[in-house]
C-alpha cells in the first residue's frame, strides 16, 4: 500500500514515514517547494511538489496511493486565519482531491473537543471522550474541529479522525523553553492539579498507521498515554532533566500576559510566534485530558512510551542539538 502523508518534512511527519516503512507500507511525502527533503529523499522516500491551494499538484500528488495521513496543520501562525487556512482549507482541498483511494486519516487535536469536564470511571479526575459534546476554546481548536466536520461529509472514502494531544519527543522543538527554564532551577505550571494527556510522536504515528490496518468503520478517537498526569507530575519530570523537581504555580492571567507578551515581540520582529494567546486559551483550561480507550480497542493499539520515564531522556537528546545548552 503506497500511503501519501502531508506534514511530512515535520516532527510527527518524520515517524509516520518510519512507522509506516515498518508496516511494509510505502509513504510518498507531499511536500511544498520550499521545503527540506534532502533527508527523506537519502531515505528513497518519494516527494511530490505542490500546495495545498493548487488544485492540480494536490490531484498529482494523490496520483497512485492507496490512503493519505493528513498531519500537516498550522499551529504557529502570524494571523488567526492561518488557522483555518493551514487546517480546515487544507483538509477540504485533500478531500476534493480524492478519487480512488480507500482510507483518509486526519490528525486532528483534542484541542477540537475543548476542555474535560466530565469524569468518567477509572480517572480521578475529568477526561473528554468521543461521546462529549465538543466545545473547542482555541481558533486552532475549532478549526481543526470543522476539518473533522468535513472528514464526517466525505461519503467518497473512510475517513478516520485521530485527536492527540500535545505530542513530545526529542525532535519537537515546543517544549524546550520548558526545559531551559528547569536548567536555570524552576519550571512554572499553571493549574498544578489539572491534568494533560500526553503523547509521544512515535505512538502516534503508530495509531495512524493501526488506523489504516484495522477493520473499522472510521469515526473519531482520542489516542494518548493510558492516563493523564498532573500538570505539576508533567514539570517535575521536566525538572528531573536539571537534577530538581522544583515547580513554581501560576496564575492563568500571568500565562495570558506573556501570550500578550510573546505576540508583541513576534509582530515588532515580523515573526510568528510560537506561544500567543490561542495557546494560553487551551493552556489554561484545567484539564486538558481524554480517554484513548476507544482506539486502543479498536485498532489493538496502546501507547508504549511514558513522558515521566523519558523527559530526562529528552531533556539530553535536546541537548545533542544545541537547543540547550550543555
Amino acid at each position: 500500500m503506497r500511503v501519501l502523508v502531508t506534514g511530512g518534512t515535520g516532527f510527527l511527519g518524520g515517524h509516520l514515514v518510519e512507522e509506516l516503512g515498518k508496516a511494509g507500507f510505502e509513504a510518498v511525502v507531499f511536500a511544498r517547494s520550499s521545503s527540506n527533503t534532502a533527508q527523506l529523499e537519502k531515505a528513497g522516500v518519494e516527494v511530490r511538489r505542490g500546495a495545498f491551494g493548487d488544485a492540480s499538484s494536490l490531484r498529482r500528488a494523490c496520483e497512485d496511493v492507496d490512503a493519505v495521513i493528513h498531519a500537516a496543520g498550522g499551529g504557529v501562525v502570524r494571523e488567526t486565519a492561518d488557522y483555518y487556512r493551514g487546517n480546515t482549507e487544507s483538509t477540504k482541498a485533500l478531500l476534493a482531491s480524492l478519487t480512488t483511494q480507500r482510507d483518509f486519516v486526519l490528525i486532528s487535536s483534542v484541542a477540537a473537543h475543548g476542555p474535560a469536564t466530565r469524569h468518567r470511571r477509572g480517572f480521578a479526575r475529568p477526561v473528554a471522550w468521543e461521546g462529549d459534546a465538543d466545545a473547542p476554546t482555541s481558533h486552532y481548536g475549532r478549526s481543526k474541529r470543522q476539518a473533522e466536520l468535513l472528514c464526517a461529509q466525505a461519503s467518497n472514502v473512510r475517513t478516520t479522525v485521530l485527536r492527540p494531544p500535545a505530542l513530545y519527543g526529542d525532535g519537537e522543538y515546543r517544549m524546550v523553553p520548558l526545559f531551559r527554564l528547569a536548567q536555570r532551577g524552576i519550571v512554572p505550571t499553571v493549574h498544578p492539579e489539572g491534568t494533560v494527556s500526553l503523547l509521544s510522536g512515535r505512538d502516534c504515528a503508530r495509531a495512524a498507521v493501526r488506523a489504516l490496518q484495522s477493520d473499522h468503520d472510521g469515526g473519531t478517537y482520542f489516542v494518548a498515554e493510558p492516563q493523564p498526569i498532573t500538570r505539576r507530575a508533567m514539570a517535575q519530570a521536566i525538572a528531573s532533566f536539571a537534577g530538581h523537581r522544583r515547580v513554581l504555580a501560576i496564575p492563568p492571567a500571568v500565562i495570558r500576559a506573556a501570550a500578550d507578551v510573546s505576540e508583541r515581540i513576534a509582530r515588532w520582529r515580523g515573526q510568528r510566534a510560537a506561544f500567543n494567546g490561542d495557546k494560553a486559551a487551551d493552556m489554561c483550561a484545567p484539564h486538558q485530558s481524554c480517554d484513548p480507550s476507544k482506539a486502543v480497542n479498536t485498532f489493538a493499539w496502546s501507547a508504549k512510551d511514558r513522558f515521566v520515564d523519558l523527559a530526562p531522556a529528552i531533556g539530553r537528546a535536546y541537548q545533542a542539538k544545541g537547543w540547550l545548552p550543555s
